[in-house]
């Protein structure tokens, strides 16, 4: 029975590693008419990422996809939702997390809590449906902690 569970950590562990080292910087801007953010941001990724043209990543349908995002926070923390929204038109849309998705303690890799100044590395899977239109839109990521925001980037993606 222990073998089995070292086995499962193992594959965990490569699957993380491989993940994460496909993935790709992009670039992102911070959230300009939300609250600013409270955590320095250092660095957003998405794997996979093909064809990174004019700052948008291709991001295939029917695949599942990982947000990643390194960040410092300035104060400590005790817990964090992930919030996602897509700018449709002039429009924020929220985008609809799975049940039990949004607390990012639990399913963003993050250890709560947070004490300020040690850095953090977010990441979150996202499952982009074939049944998704294939067009270009920005996204906003968000951590808030109640009304407190801790981290907001945007970035364009775009469903091929």
């Amino acid at each position: 029975m222990k073998m089995k569970g070292a086995i499962n950590i193992l594959v965990l562990m490569v699957v993380v590693v491989v993940g994460f080292g496909d993935c790709r910087d992009i670039k992102y801007s911070d959230c300009t008419d939300a609250l600013k953010p409270l955590a320095k941001i250092t660095k957003v990724g998405v794997a996979p990422c093909v064809d990174y043209i004019k700052n948008q990543c291709n991001a295939p349908e029917g695949q599942n996809n990982t947000i990643s995002i390194e960040f410092t926070p300035t104060v400590d923390i005790e817990a964090l939702t992930t919030t996602i929204h897509a700018k449709i038109g002039p429009i924020w849309v929220p985008y609809p997390l799975p049940g039990g998705t949004g607390d990012a303690c639990k399913t963003g890799d993050v250890k709560c809590p947070l004490k300020a100044g040690v850095d953090t590395n977010y990441s979150f899977t996202l499952d982009i449906s074939t049944s998704y239109p294939k067009f270009g839109l920005v996204l906003r990521w968000q951590l808030l902690e109640g009304e407190k925001n801790h981290v907001c980037v945007q970035f364009p993606i775009n469903v091929v």
